[in-house]
């Protein structure tokens, strides 16, 4: 098993704990074939990569299945500021990352996330093109 949490933002993300994909030691000849599957190259110089996604996933099935709420897990409050700040969010925690389950809204991809983590494997494969969300509803 093996996960990854790619963001697409134009703003800084350190505050938030993520990396620059660019500048992201551990794995990235890995994540950078992920990024060349699902973002065009010259918006990669975009991508963000959050190190800790498999602490923040174990961390909420945990929480989970002790009977908190998804949505009081570090890992939604995470998701919700990133949301915010991103135009891509591509969150795999499992097997292949090339069949992420792709999310037309901010609901149902915290739906792909919360079912994920409740899930006795703790699978996660979601995609969000938020840019794309946004237009939508304008």
């Amino acid at each position: 098993m093996s996960e990854f949490l790619l963001c697409k933002s134009e703003f800084d993300l350190k505050e938030l704990h993520c990396t620059k994909l660019f500048n992201h030691k551990q794995n990235r000849e890995f994540l950078t074939k992920v990024a060349r599957e699902y973002v065009p190259i010259e918006e990669q110089k975009n991508l963000w990569v959050l190190p800790e996604i498999d602490r923040y996933c174990t961390e909420a099935q945990e929480m989970v299945n002790n009977g908190i709420l998804f949505q009081h897990t570090k890992l939604y409050h995470l998701l919700y500021e990133l949301y915010d700040k991103c135009t891509e969010l591509l969150l795999w925690y499992g097997d292949d990352y090339l069949q992420l389950e792709e999310a037309a809204a901010r609901d149902t991809f915290f739906e792909l996330v919360e079912k994920g983590i409740k899930d006795s494997c703790c699978e996660i494969y979601a995609i969000i093109k938020i840019g794309r969300e946004k237009c939508n509803t304008l």
